[in-house]
């Protein structure tokens, strides 16, 4: 039968670990060296640290809550002004109109056949649920529908 500590371990699962005397010692210093070190922080942190010593005294609100306020070089607001009225003249004056200027003057129904007549329709379709006037869409539908007329006309004079 167990007795003492071996009973202990035994019951708890733990097995018991034979210390050496070097261990013992090795351990003993650390602890003797632990304790030394807890004594002089008790020795020089036991007192409190005076106010107008510490970096606080010193603190201003302004410091965290406020962006200093960034200083700009002398030659900043010409260089700026002397590139913007370049560009500006460049392309309001001297630039000529190009292809890709033409084309970005075609509207979006010039573009699209069919979609203009479409968006009227539709158009059409919710004023009369609204119950608005559709006298001008109307009108405007039976325009395109006139006109894609002539169109078919005129291909079908060209093809024949």
């Amino acid at each position: 039968m167990l007795t003492g500590r071996s009973s202990f371990f035994a019951r708890s699962g733990l097995q018991f670990l034979s210390v050496t005397s070097k261990q013992r010692t090795a351990l003993r210093q650390f602890a003797v060296a632990c304790l030394r070190c807890a004594k002089e922080n008790q020795k020089t942190g036991s007192g409190p640290i005076p106010f107008s010593n510490s970096k606080a005294a010193s603190w201003s609100m302004t410091n965290s809550v406020v962006i200093p306020v960034r200083t700009a070089p002398w030659y900043q607001t010409i260089s700026i002004s002397i590139s913007l009225g370049a560009f500006l003249i460049y392309f309001l004056v001297l630039r000529e109109e190009n292809d890709l200027d033409v084309e970005l003057n075609y509207s979006l129904f010039e573009r699209v056949p069919q979609l203009e007549e479409h968006q009227v329709k539709l158009a059409l379709d919710y004023f009369r649920r609204q119950g608005k006037d559709t006298r001008e869409l109307q009108e405007r539908l039976a325009e395109i529908q006139a006109e894609k007329q002539a169109q078919k006309k005129e291909q079908t004079h060209l093809d024949g």
